[in-house]
């Protein structure tokens, strides 16, 4: 794979219309028009290539079909989008669409009123840094955490490629400038990587998950979230989580002030344990130190998924709890409640490893989820403006390809 030298990797592109593998543009939804606040990546069945589609989440509504692919050829990009591309987990600052291709190890600009891509940065020198989230207190600051360690950094630090860590992007410079290393962070002992994941700004401050693993996997270390000052741009404090493993997900919670939660799926090495490791972290950040509220998995039967968990109120949540890699148990929707009640089922998906990209669109009061079941992929939504959530009609975020919804993001 090909990746791009920092002092080359930004590229300003002149707006025109996409120019798609298979000789047709962007089309827009009937009846549609601009940006709709809500992107979905989608994806082949073999994971080598990415589509984008806009949606409105108020109206549960496809915007544009087709809105940008891997077919895509220069000058909107400098290479075509890989098959691993996701969304950041909130939007940023000036509310910019931003893809983040992590097999390309970069950032890419889409602006949704016309689907052009307006510019790329990349966050790699050469190594395979896969970028996890996007996160930025300024317009023109983002912090991306990458979450590979680079077995073989060069010995000039201005490189910044080590990895493992918070990489900084000036966006008026168009590059990165810094880095923040979080690998004294791993927990777990001699051998263990930080692997930095998913991250929130939560008053003032920066939250990022560790996934803490060996390089092979075979072991885990306790979860932990590293706290950022980004006025100093350095770690301010720890939060553990001792009674998890592989933690990514971390979301606030409205209507309680300083609330986090996090999901986390175990750790796979520990076998029948899992279990014991997943489940979702309440951390309270108002208090000092920081408190931790674990709800465990086994109230749901399974491990829950690292990577979704959707949070309303305290009194309502939803993750999804993944299946059985021979398809049964399939993947499984549940809704939960923080202070009392059994968490519920609310939907199973056909088959297993099909649910994903679940997000809270507070303005409309929707949850919505991708389910890549590859003969009928869609979208779940959820009016969650009554009670018991209401399950609305599913639809296809990509009805011309067919290709499959992998990860939902607000921008």
């Amino acid at each position: 794979m090909t990746h791009r030298r920092f002092n080359s990797a930004f590229a300003l592109v002149l707006p025109a219309l996409l120019g798609l593998a298979c000789g047709s543009g962007a089309t827009p939804a009937s009846g549609s028009g601009g940006p709709s606040g809500l992107a979905v990546i989608h994806t082949s069945v073999d994971y080598t290539s990415s589509l984008l589609s806009l949606v409105d989440p108020a109206t549960a509504t496809l915007v544009y079909d087709n809105c940008l692919n891997s077919g895509t050829v220069p000058p909107q990009l400098s290479q075509g989008l890989s098959g691993d591309v996701v969304l950041p987990s909130a939007p940023l600052p000036g509310h910019p669409l931003v893809l983040i291709d992590r097999g390309n190890n970069a950032l890419v600009w889409v602006n949704p009123a016309d689907c052009t891509v307006t510019s790329e940065i990349g966050v790699s020198t050469g190594f395979a840094a896969d970028p996890h989230d996007v996160v930025a207190v300024a317009a023109n600051k983002f912090y991306v955490t990458r979450n590979s360690t680079n077995p073989k950094p060069t010995a000039d630090p201005s490189d910044l490629d080590e990895g493992a860590d918070l990489l900084i992007l000036d966006l008026d410079l168009g590059k990165p400038v810094a880095r923040i290393d979080l690998s004294p962070y791993a927990t777990g002992g001699a051998g263990i990587n930080p692997n930095p994941d998913r991250a929130r700004v939560l008053g003032g401050k920066i939250y990022i998950t560790l996934n803490n693993f060996s390089a092979d996997f075979s072991q885990a270390g306790p979860g932990r979230v590293v706290v950022v000052d980004p006025t100093t741009d350095t770690v301010s404090s720890v939060i553990d989580l001792p009674a998890f493993k592989d933690c990514g997900a971390i979301v606030p919670v409205p209507g309680q002030d300083g609330a986090l939660a996090v999901a986390c799926f175990g750790a796979p090495a520990d076998g029948a344990d899992q279990i014991k490791g997943s489940g979702v972290a309440l951390i309270d950040t108002s208090a000092s130190p920081a408190t931790v509220q674990p709800l465990m998995a086994a109230a749901f039967g399974r491990p829950l998924s690292f990577a979704d968990l959707a949070v309303v109120s305290p009194t309502l949540a939803f993750a999804v709890v993944p299946g059985d890699f021979s398809g049964s148990p399939p993947d499984q929707l549940w809704q939960f409640d923080f202070t009392r009640g059994v968490p519920q089922k609310l939907l199973d998906a056909s088959t297993s490893w099909v649910l994903g990209g679940l997000v809270f669109d507070p303005d409309a009061q929707r949850v919505l989820l991708g389910d890549a079941d590859p003969q009928s992929p869609k979208l779940h939504v959820f009016d969650v403006s009554v009670w018991p959530p209401a399950e609305l009609p599913s639809f296809s975020s990509d009805p011309a390809a067919g290709l499959l919804p992998r990860n939902l993001g607000l921008y």
